[in-house]
């Protein structure tokens, strides 16, 4: 028995001792793998210059606008704004420019005898007056000056003649047609006052349509008197005084 023990502890330092062989042999061979590897020395090159690109310029904000502008989801951002100009109205019509019956001067400016159209009552108007849109500027025997939104029109005394129509009678009853009017007779005139009508500027005044009196009556201070000119007969009342 005790030999074997003997031999089993005998086995034990072998193997122990080959075990510390094999580590010490181990490391003889990893310490010459080290002196082998750092025992040799780089050789030293000489370094060659390097050619180092220049820094870029830093950007600038406003380099970035473009970006901003043309953004596709705020079209809002665009600097352009399209404005849409309304269509201009188209320009005002001049209307029918009044017609003239006559010219007379008697002493005191020229005075006109027109109607605002062709057919409508007659009047006299001087200058400053206004008849319908036109406001007179200049009355002249050949001619006439008015002005219209701004401009002077002269119109030559023959260029200002109707078609020497008359006014139309209205009908009595409102809302009648115009072959019921034509159909009914016409009521008779109500006879006209004699005398002097409207004032005519300065100490004139004008004879009323129907006055049938006799040239040279007398009333309320007030003479008529008819001259004749060529445009036709001229109807005017006044002062006594004068005469």
């Amino acid at each position: 028995m005790k030999t074997r023990l003997r031999l089993l502890n005998l086995l034990l330092v072998v193997a122990c001792g080959f075990v510390a062989w094999q580590m010490r042999a181990n490391q003889v061979d990893h310490q010459s793998r080290l002196d082998n590897t750092f025992s040799v020395r780089a050789q030293q090159v000489a370094a060659g210059e390097t050619a180092i690109d220049p820094l870029p310029p830093a950007p600038k904000p406003a380099d970035y606008s473009q970006v901003a502008m043309r953004m596709l989801f705020a079209q809002d951002r665009n600097p352009t704004v399209v404005e849409e100009k309304k269509p201009e109205p188209p320009p005002k019509k001049m209307p029918e420019l009044p017609v003239l019956h006559g010219v007379m001067d008697l002493g005191d400016g020229a005075i006109a005898m027109m109607s605002p159209k062709d057919g409508a009552a007659q009047g006299t108007y001087k200058v400053g007056d206004t008849i319908g849109e036109f406001e007179i500027v200049k009355i002249a025997t050949d001619r006439i000056t008015f002005r219209w939104e701004g401009k002077e029109v002269t119109k030559l005394s023959a260029e200002l003649r109707g078609s020497g129509e008359r006014p139309a009678a209205r009908s009595a009853k409102t809302g009648a047609t115009p072959a019921a009017a034509a159909a009914a007779p016409a009521a008779p005139a109500a006879p006209v006052k004699p005398g002097p009508g409207r004032d005519l500027g300065g100490t004139s005044r004008a004879c009323q349509p129907g006055d049938k009196s006799p040239d040279g009556t007398i009333i309320d201070g007030y003479i008529k008197r008819t001259a004749r000119t060529p445009m036709g007969a001229v109807c005017n009342w006044v002062p006594v005084e004068k005469n």
